[in-house]
């Protein structure tokens, strides 16, 4: 019976094997002819490119490249990539089009101009709207070649219709006008572009001694957030591809762009920033940091004294009872310059209590102001109810207690009971 089951497999196989050849090309006749593991591996892709789906037949493709190892088996892989890459049905693409990505989202189209695409996202690939989904990182706004991007089905194309109606269009478009006017002022003033689309709108202006002025722009709908401020970098290459990510700008500022009497003001204050400082070198920029860093520390040192905490580098304690302490800690993040803020209670043999709260500061950009009024927030609802709480009450509080280090194990003294 089994070996009817593989019988039967292997026939109707042959049978798709065959649509595969009259819908994609004869060229697949000979591919894998020997190994029927392969075949199946290489199906997955066709069947992608005849539901148009080609971005995720790209996709598969590139995973199973090492399949392709003689001079036939790469003409193959290359005439069906050529297929992947889609470029003739591209060429129809007109402005005003939605076009989609199935590996990162359904993107309009605002302009063409010099075979490149200037394209705006407003859904991920999971149909999610991207201002609501991702409003850290305000909408992606690429310049591309489309290779692998399609044409919508009729079942996507209904789903963007019932979300974009032409006022909501207009709205979804009212700063990238504006952006792509501050893309050719900055060109045009010497400033060069990031080349990856991941990074587009990241502008830098190379200095002496491997530093550079960094203006980049993001578009939030309702406003522009425009960062800059003055960065070293060390590889010539990579930075010229990638720019420089904010948070690892050592000295950096920030703008909220809404109007044209922000756009005049913006101007003025980056012109006097650079003016300034265009003759730093590393050293100096470097030392720049450390002064801001020292105020941001300073900030919340100002906070912490006054409830009993004692400083010790980054790090607070405050004694409660019975032996145990608060400890809070301004954590450095080792991917990029922002702090995370730690608490944990413990005792000289056990840590009991350890957390890491959701709070993620981009401190250089902190004023003294917003620094004091997160202060309080985390005063008033964390430490507050920790110094003010008997301990044998304030473990058993579900707050504190879903925060236990010792998963609630008992260890010896353990205060979760």
């Amino acid at each position: 019976m089994k070996e009817k089951n593989i019988n039967n497999t292997s026939f109707i196989f042959k049978i798709k094997w065959r649509i595969y050849l009259n819908k994609i090309g004869y060229f697949l006749k000979d591919i894998f002819i020997n190994d029927f593991e392969k075949r199946i591996m290489l199906s997955k892709v066709l069947d992608y490119i005849i539901k148009k789906e080609l971005n995720s037949a790209y996709i598969e493709l590139k995973n199973i490249k090492k399949y392709f190892i003689n001079k036939e088996e790469l003409e193959v892989y290359h005439r069906l990539t050529d297929i992947c890459f889609n470029e003739v049905e591209m060429t129809k693409v007109k402005e005003k089009d939605w076009i989609k990505n199935c590996n990162s989202g359904y993107y309009y189209v605002v302009k063409i101009n010099d075979g490149k695409a200037i394209i705006k996202e407003a859904f991920d690939h999971d149909k999610n709207y991207v201002l609501e989904s991702k409003r850290n990182d305000g909408y992606k706004i690429m310049i591309t070649n489309l290779k692998t991007y399609q044409f919508l089905n009729k079942k996507e194309k209904r789903f963007i219709n019932n979300h974009f109606n032409d006022n909501k269009i207009k709205k979804f478009l009212q700063n990238t006008d504006k952006m792509l006017l501050f893309r050719d002022e900055l060109l045009r003033v010497g400033f060069s572009e990031a080349l990856y689309d991941c990074r587009q709108f990241n502008f830098y202006k190379k200095l002496k001694d491997k530093v550079a002025f960094i203006i980049n722009l993001k578009d939030y709908g309702d406003y522009i957030k425009v960062l800059f401020g003055f960065a070293s970098y060390v590889d010539d290459e990579y930075f010229k591809k990638y720019g420089e990510y904010f948070e690892n700008i050592e000295f950096r500022f920030q703008y909220i762009l809404r109007d044209y009497n922000d756009e005049l003001r913006l101007k003025k204050i980056i012109k006097n920033i650079y003016d300034e400082y265009f003759n730093i070198n590393k050293d100096e920029l470097l030392d720049l940091k450390r002064n801001r860093q020292k105020i941001f520390l300073k900030n919340i040192n100002e906070k912490l004294k006054p409830l009993g905490f004692i400083k010790n580098n980054v790090k607070w304690q405050k004694k409660l009872e019975e032996g145990y302490y608060l400890e809070f800690y301004a954590e450095k993040s080792e991917w990029n310059d922002v702090y995370y803020f730690n608490f944990k209670i413990y005792n000289l043999n056990n840590i009991c209590y350890s957390r890491r709260t959701d709070i993620i500061v981009d401190w250089q950009i902190l004023s003294k102001i917003e620094c004091d009024i997160l202060m309080d927030l985390i005063r008033k609802e964390i430490i507050e109810p920790i110094i003010n709480t008997p301990l044998d009450k304030l473990f058993k509080n579900k707050d504190i207690s879903a925060y236990s280090y010792c998963n609630k194990k008992k260890c010896s003294n353990c205060l979760f009971k």
